[in-house]
């Protein structure tokens, strides 16, 4: 099975925590026997696109120079915009580019898997016309699309053109859903699940927390604790 992945973050090297999870997600799809193509925004530097068995990531570039590319990665598109006003260039553009690799690769995809709902669900939903769409919704998206114009409008738009919609927390599946029309939100609701997005973590050794606590200068009980916080 050939299945297409559109996002707007991914890893840019092995080493690049962007859209990790993303590719998490994209090798549990592999484990499962299934080969997947990735449509994710071509980087400013000009990475060359990641390289797995199983995986194919392919670039989208929607400006021109390349030094325009400045929508993505970094802090993440809301903290992107809020910085870097050059940053509003390539939402159109993207969208526009994105769209029209969909519609050229979708030809040899058997399912259609969208990460962040703004724009690539709403661009999947062309492909999924005809293919199996699964639509990933995540914090940021479901906070941007509750401030839209039209919100209604792009809420039901999306929720008609996935065949699944996957929410990483009750809260943000019920502030989606309140969006829709009174008589479309069970008929959704159906066709959604709640769980939150894994993680691959390294196998830890003993020597291995050792060495970290020596490196981090720890002497006493220690907690981890790992977040993002944003308004």
């Amino acid at each position: 099975m050939r299945i297409g992945l559109l996002t707007t973050s991914f890893p840019r090297t092995p080493q690049d925590c962007a859209g990790s999870f993303v590719l998490g997600f994209a090798r549990a799809l592999i484990a499962r026997g299934a080969h997947v193509e990735v449509l994710a925004p071509e980087p400013r530097e000009g990475n060359a696109p990641m390289r797995e068995p199983g995986l194919d990531v392919r670039h989208v570039r929607y400006l021109w120079p390349r030094s325009l590319q400045r929508t993505f990665y970094a802090a993440g598109v809301p903290d992107n915009l809020r910085r870097d006003p050059l940053a509003w260039l390539g939402l159109l553009p993207f969208t526009l580019a994105l769209a029209r690799q969909t519609q050229i690769a979708s030809e040899r995809w058997d399912a259609v898997v969208s990460h962040w709902a703004l724009p690539c669900a709403l661009v999947a939903a062309r492909a999924g016309r005809t293919k199996p769409h699964l639509a990933v919704l995540h914090s940021a998206d479901v906070h941007a699309l509750c401030r839209l114009p039209n919100r209604a409008y792009w809420a039901r738009r999306i929720a008609r053109g996935a065949n699944g919609m996957w929410f990483v927390t009750r809260a943000h599946r019920d502030r989606f859903l309140e969006l829709l029309p009174t008589g479309e939100r069970e008929p959704a609701r159906s066709r959604t699940c709640v769980a939150p997005m894994g993680i691959e973590l390294p196998e830890i050794t003993p020597g291995d927390r050792e060495r970290a606590r020596r490196d981090l200068a720890l002497t006493r009980f220690s907690v981890l604790a790992l977040g993002r916080l944003v308004p």
